[in-house]
């Protein structure tokens, strides 16, 4: 008897326990940090393809030691007025949390006109850094007389004599070509965001794609045809590059 009796007290004060323990909590329940995340609003869905309008969203609570990493995969609401207007590259249901992966911008393609081509220069990287150049940009090429110490071809066209050293003319000793329009930075069509955005590798970033234009007859101008014969003279030895500026507007 006095075992069941015991036995029952401390089942009433577990309860007590516990009761006492979900007051506090809920007494505390305001001091609690919250992270906001961008969702869906429970009554909306937004089609794939469609645009991103502010009355289909909401704003998410989540405790701070709940968020793990989700920080890394969801849109923040801080983000909130970036993402109106975003297009979503997959149907959201309501009552999902917009993720960085929904508003991914598609890699751009490589786009030439019937008469264009790409020509790819090797670079040096230690004369430019490859994310501050993107397709657009406009660039030359610098080759220096060290480059040309080798024994050139007997056929070199307006480029030197036969069996001779060739030593360009340029500035100084330095073969100045551009500039030139460019379309890829290695595997990179875009900027580097676009590429970040769409987790899309970055591969031979040390070859620059540059724009030619063939004329009605299949011909590229003049100074097309001297890189690529100084390159082959160089045996395709990485280029200074120069990056322009942008012209502005006044």
């Amino acid at each position: 008897m006095k075992a069941g009796y015991g036995l029952l007290l401390a089942l009433v004060f577990g309860l007590a326990g516990a009761g006492l323990n979900y007051v506090y909590i809920q007494s505390k329940a305001g001091q609690v940090d919250l992270v906001h995340f961008i969702g869906v609003r429970e009554d909306r869905e937004i089609p794939q393809g469609s645009q991103i309008r502010e009355e289909d969203l909401v704003r998410v609570p989540i405790p701070k030691v709940w968020v793990g990493n989700l920080d890394q995969f969801a849109v923040p609401a801080s983000a909130w007025n970036s993402v109106i207007g975003q297009t979503v590259v997959r149907t959201k249901p309501g009552r999902s949390l917009i993720l960085v992966d929904d508003l991914r911008t598609p890699p751009p393609e490589l786009r030439l006109g019937p008469d264009e081509g790409l020509l790819g220069v090797p670079v040096d990287p230690r004369s430019v850094v490859p994310a501050l150049i993107n397709p657009g940009d406009r660039v030359s090429f610098l080759i220096s007389q060290v480059a040309f110490q080798v024994p050139t071809p007997a056929d070199t066209g307006d480029l030197g004599g036969s069996g001779g050293v060739q030593a360009p003319g340029g500035s100084g000793g330095v073969e100045v070509l551009g500039p030139f329009e460019v379309v890829s930075v290695g595997s990179r069509l875009g900027s580097l965001e676009v590429a970040r955005a769409a987790r899309l590798p970055q591969t031979q970033e040390n070859v620059i794609g540059i724009r030619v234009n063939f004329d009605r007859q299949g011909n590229l101008p003049p100074e097309v045809i001297k890189l690529k014969r100084l390159l082959d003279l160089t045996a395709n030895r990485p280029v200074t590059v120069v990056l322009h500026g942008k012209s502005q507007k006044r």
